[in-house]
């Protein structure tokens, strides 16, 4: 998830699980499945 933040100009932790919530490519990246809950953005 950090990297995620840091390429799309460094977004804060709430952005970057937001984006991973919403975009399928993130999801993808991060090895989550859909059935898979998105980390939490103080993990």
């Amino acid at each position: 998830m950090l990297l995620v933040g840091i390429w799309h100009n460094g977004l804060s932790d709430e952005a970057v699980e937001d984006m991973a919530n919403a975009s399928l490519h993130v999801i993808r990246f991060l090895g989550l499945s859909l059935e898979d809950d998105v980390p939490d953005h103080s993990v």
